[in-house]
């Protein structure tokens, strides 16, 4: 492959690391058992790998992302895919705090990818499309890495999708090297300044409310399809229609590219009404329309918070982006955490209220937005 092929097509390469890197973090719930077993924790301890990156993306993505402004785009991008290809050292020198220090340091790199590949592509194709088409890879990184990851560990450990993962970051990250990317246009400033922009805060704490929405159900949804009357069977069939619904997810939440902020309540809303309707024990048929349902607006859910939020803050949008999913992570850690502890003291009923209540909150703080929108609209006529 030249380096002229390269420069005419990112966009592929941008989503086959995209992929490589989400799928790097959701692998572990495939892996937790294996790797629990040979390091000698417990599978709760296992767990905690999926924590620990959420952790590294919350606290350390954002500095991470500040640092990379001062980088070209290729450079910041093939740098970024690094600590994904030191997979290939987990592999062959296993240890806990060797695990456990990737994963923060992969945590803290995926903000810096996802949102300056996210910036290259919206530059050359418009913020709604340019996000939608990066947001394949991640659909098909956090639809196919959990079931592949673990039939790949119980056929041949837990080393060789650990070394797959490495060998293909190494492999994005050499071809990301030699993307024709021009800078991204800023004016001075960073973090401080973004957080000081007027509406942007409030940006930010809308997609930390919406990814509770989300993940409050979701983290719990094969609890649910069982409850609904879905056998095994079922339930795996659900959750690959439910992957399968993401990619028209993708395409739609891109065309709501200029209706963001209602689209991002219309997610809730939606997620809210499936989770609600599958604890009705619907039976096989209406479940998989739920399911349908759901996985589209699960996915939209993911484009549409990254475009609000890149497109609220134009003046920095690589750094708004990795702003965007540190918050995105702490509403999946609150969300995960209040279904859990409502599904463990009230039952299903108890993290289908969950649920609704982070999207009624989600409803309210984007209706504030719209109304505050449209009187700074009005005073600037």
């Amino acid at each position: 492959m030249t380096h002229a092929r390269l420069a005419r097509s990112p966009a592929p390469i941008l989503i086959f690391g995209a992929a490589v890197v989400v799928a790097t973090e959701f692998v572990a719930i495939g892996l937790a058992p294996q790797m629990a077993s040979e390091l000698g924790v417990t599978p709760t301890g296992a767990g905690w790998m999926m924590t620990l990156f959420a952790l590294g993306s919350i606290l350390f993505g954002p500095a991470a992302a500040a640092g990379a402004t001062r980088l070209a785009p290729h450079t910041a991008l093939a740098l970024s895919l690094l600590p994904f290809a030191a997979n290939l050292l987990l592999a062959l020198f296993a240890s806990l705090p060797l695990a456990m220090a990737l994963r923060l340091a992969q945590g803290a790199a995926l903000p810096v990818y996802v949102s300056v590949a996210g910036a290259v592509l919206a530059a050359r194709q418009g913020a709604g499309r340019g996000v939608a088409q990066l947001y394949i890879g991640v659909t098909l990184g956090g639809w196919l890495a959990p079931p592949l990851g673990g039939l790949a560990a119980e056929a041949f450990g837990w080393r060789a999708p650990a070394l797959a993962l490495g060998a293909l970051s190494l492999m994005a990250a050499v071809c990301s090297a030699f993307i024709d990317a021009p800078p991204v246009s800023r004016r001075p400033g960073g973090v401080a300044a973004l957080m000081r922009t007027q509406g942007f805060p409030a940006q930010l704490a809308l997609s930390t409310l919406l990814f509770a929405a989300m993940f409050a159900g979701y983290a719990y949804i094969a609890t649910m399809l069982r409850h609904a009357g879905l056998g095994a069977g079922g339930t795996a069939a659900g959750l690959l229609l439910f992957g399968l619904a993401g990619f028209w997810g993708n395409w739609l939440g891109g065309r709501l590219e200029r209706h963001t902020v209602w689209g991002s309540a219309g997610v809730a809303l939606a997620v809210a009404v499936a989770a609600a309707a599958l604890l009705a024990g619907p039976g096989d048929g209406p479940a998989f329309a739920i399911l349908a349902l759901w996985g589209a607006a699960h996915a939209a859910g993911f484009v549409l918070s990254q475009v609000r939020v890149m497109s609220a803050a134009p003046a920095h949008p690589d750094l708004a982006g990795s702003l965007n999913i540190a918050a995105a992570n702490l509403g999946i850690a609150l969300g995960t955490f209040t279904g859990g502890f409502a599904l463990a003291n009230a039952g299903l009923a108890g993290a289908g209220a969950a649920v609704g209540l982070f999207a009624m909150a989600t409803i309210g703080l984007a209706a504030v937005l719209r109304r505050t929108g449209d009187r700074g609209s009005r005073s600037a006529r």
